[in-house]
């Protein structure tokens, strides 16, 4: 067990463990683009609910 997790760790060892400025821009612009993403949805979810609501009060009324 433990060399199997001695071996484990050997392996994902990395000679460089700080970003650099190049890894910190990919994952930053990959964040960006999943938020962008949620807000694009939510807003569609949000606008959709409204068509909703319009659509039976009218029909209600």
């Amino acid at each position: 067990m433990a060399n199997t997790q001695s071996m484990h760790h050997n392996g994902h060892d990395s000679p460089n463990p700080v970003l650099t400025k190049e890894d910190m821009a990919i994952l930053y612009e990959k964040n960006m683009e999943r938020r962008i993403i949620f807000v694009h949805l939510l807003t569609v979810a949000i606008l959709l609910w409204w068509e909703i609501l319009a659509i039976y009060h009218v029909v209600w009324l």
